[in-house]
């Protein structure tokens, strides 16, 4: 009975081992074989009935039987399974693809005696695995060739709109009637909605393929909210906005991350918020969410008095493409691509963004961004370094409430009063002593419960606060008038929007010398500045010229590579190169010159539509100072002459 059933049990596995897809051999340590299923005999039944007691040499060639020899005997000396993908051949005949897995095959000594064979046929697995490859590389290819085009394009289209806005801006410095200067801006501010557009464009596509460039390293957070605040101020204040940065205490000022992609982010929300406001404020808030896997989380959170967003809306509104369709939202240009530019920003530096917003009562859009902490950074009381400004009496006269607000949390002084102009008066007057004065008062020209000059008056005729540092906030348009506010009475005048360093530097310059008035900048004045600009484009060539001379420099231009040789023996104080010239690159021509004059001092400055990292890194390596993008904007020459220019 006993053996009746180890004969069942034998028939079983025989048929088990028949049955099994693949093909499955044994065979002893010289490789012979000793037996298989009947895949393996359909795939050598041309060479008989069996295999059994043949080796792999009486199938196939010597160097074929050789290989596999060879893996076989580092089976038997590792003593344990291996795999590996080997060609073989199908019952019909034709090489095949398998993945195959050898055993060492033990006796009841453990010893190994031979192995097992298991392999599947891979083939078509193979061909799908290949097909799918070569589809992803076209894939890749194809988005590669869509953004080297876009990016081409992007070139091309900034140069003539390099010659538009630079023409307009040089317009706007002629007196003409009121209609022909708001034609004048119709022109520049559709120029700039273009490039916005080109720019939204080519860096969507370029997020799309994986191929946006992202940086880490330290920069000064609160810096770079500042600037950015700072540079859209102008827009703000042509729709009456205030702009208004509240950076709390216990935020670190110095992360390590990518700046450039922060100020993006920071500048299409605020341009968001600007283009949908028509009254109030928009105010910037940075604060501390917390750790998370050894990165600080800080919430940015940019939030306006604008029209809102529809309930029903706030789940698209980070698509691409998508707009609010109200009436109201139907008056602004846009194709709908800053959102979700925005949005695939945050969530690629491993952010997240959300926004807050009730019809008619404003929007808030929330980033928590991960930063990796920098050890040696400092929190805005490390920029207050001097103490004397946290023991002070502090006066702030303000109609607008969220100002005072954001000014007194700018400042950390339990101290700081901040009241509207006609409460302030009641105040001033009421200072009878020199335990009610105050050292600082902080006033806006613009207040309209009580006139800043009749506060200003009232101060000085105080015998207890006319000592006291009057800081002046202002519009731009106020600055011609400068002299006359300092005449008046006012000790420092600050441009709003007003940053906190800017207000801390105002007061400890005041403390240190009190008798003396803030210095402001010195009006645009290059007179005598030589400037060589090198550029073949005659139209970019015409705009840049003439806004050089518009600053008093003495221009010399070359058209050609050769021409721009020849004048370089000469010296220049700065030098703009455009890149791409006919003749001889401008990379190329700076790389001559400085191999010819190693000790140069000359300053070269990069003028070019290319806007790739790689392009413009390709200008810093070749020994050129500073890259500047087309269009050119009259701000960005005055700073970079600033920059270079000693006055």
């Amino acid at each position: 009975m006993a053996k009746q059933d180890e004969n069942e049990e034998l028939n079983y596995l025989k048929q088990i081992i028949a049955l099994i897809p693949g093909n499955i051999y044994w065979k002893n340590k010289d490789g012979v074989y000793l037996g298989c299923n009947d895949n393996v005999r359909q795939i050598f039944k041309k060479f008989g009935d069996t295999i059994v007691g043949k080796t792999n040499y009486d199938f196939m060639s010597k160097e074929e039987a050789d290989e596999l020899a060879t893996f076989d005997e580092s089976v038997f000396a590792g003593g344990k399974p291996k795999s590996r993908e080997e060609i073989g051949y199908d019952k019909y005949g034709e090489k095949a693809m398998y993945l195959s897995d050898k055993i060492p095959l033990r006796n009841q000594r453990n010893e190994i005696v031979g192995l097992i064979g298991i392999a599947m046929d891979i083939t078509e697995l193979k061909a799908k695995e290949k097909a799918l490859q070569e589809a992803k590389e076209g894939a890749e290819a194809a988005n590669r060739s869509k953004s080297d085009f876009l990016a081409m394009m992007s070139h091309e289209l900034r140069t003539p709109l390099n010659a538009i806005m630079g023409m307009a801006q040089i317009l706007k410095g002629y007196k003409f009637s009121k209609e022909q200067q708001e034609y004048i801006d119709i022109i520049f501010t559709s120029g700039k909605n273009l490039l916005t557009l080109i720019n939204d464009i080519l860096d969507f596509t370029k997020l799309e393929a994986g191929r946006l460039e992202f940086t880490s390293e330290s920069f000064g957070l609160r810096e770079v909210i500042e600037e950015t605040v700072t540079s859209l101020s102008v827009i703000a204040r042509e729709k009456d906005l205030d702009l208004l940065v509240d950076y709390e205490y216990d935020v670190p000022t110095q992360v390590c991350g990518d700046a450039g992609r922060v100020r993006q982010i920071i500048v299409n929300l605020l341009n968001n918020a600007i283009k949908f406001t028509k009254h109030g404020n928009i105010l910037i808030a940075v604060n501390y969410v917390g750790m998370h896997d050894d990165q600080i989380v800080l919430q940015i959170a940019v939030t306006d008095t604008g029209m809102g967003i529809p309930k029903g809306k706030l789940d698209v509104i980070f698509e691409r493409f998508t707009q609010v369709k109200t009436e109201e939202h139907r008056k602004y240009d846009g194709v709908g691509l800053g959102l979700a530019i925005t949005k695939q920003l945050v969530e690629t530096m491993g952010g997240t963004i959300s926004v807050h917003s009730q019809e008619g009562c404003g929007t808030t859009f929330y980033c928590d961004i991960p930063f990796v902490p920098v050890d040696e950074s400092t929190t805005i009381s490390d920029i207050l370094t001097d103490e004397q400004i946290k023991q002070l009496n502090i006066l702030i006269i303000d109609d607008n409430a969220i100002r005072s607000k954001v000014l007194s949390h700018q400042l950390i002084n339990d101290k700081t009063k901040a009241l509207p102009g006609k409460e302030a008066l009641k105040v001033i007057d009421s200072v009878n002593d020199v335990a009610g004065q105050y050292d600082v008062v902080i006033l806006d020209q613009q207040i309209t419960s009580a006139t800043s000059q009749e506060t200003i008056k009232r101060i000085r005729q105080n015998k207890y606060l006319e000592n006291s540092i009057l800081v002046m906030l202002i519009e731009p348009t106020s600055l011609p008038k400068k002299r006359q506010l300092l005449m008046s009475g006012v000790n420092s005048l600050l441009v709003k929007p007003v940053q906190a360093t800017d207000l801390n530097k105002a007061i400890v310059a005041q403390l240190a010398k009190r008798n003396e008035h803030m210095v402001l900048s010195e009006e645009i004045n290059f007179t005598g500045t030589k400037i060589l600009l090198i550029e073949d484009n005659e139209v970019s060539q015409q705009v840049a010229a003439m806004m050089l001379k518009s600053f008093g420099c003495k221009v010399s231009v070359a058209s050609t590579g050769a021409q721009a040789l020849a004048l370089l023996e000469n010296t220049f104080d700065l030098i703009f190169i455009d890149i791409s010239l006919p003749d001889i690159s401008g990379i190329e021509i700076v790389e001559r010159y400085l191999a010819k004059h190693p000790d140069n001092k000359m300053p070269f400055i990069a003028l070019t539509a290319h806007v790739a990292k790689a392009d413009q890194q390709e200008c810093l390596d070749a020994g050129i100072n500073e890259v500047m993008t087309k269009p050119l904007f009259k701000e960005k020459l005055i700073a970079t002459l600033n920059k270079y220019i000693a006055k």
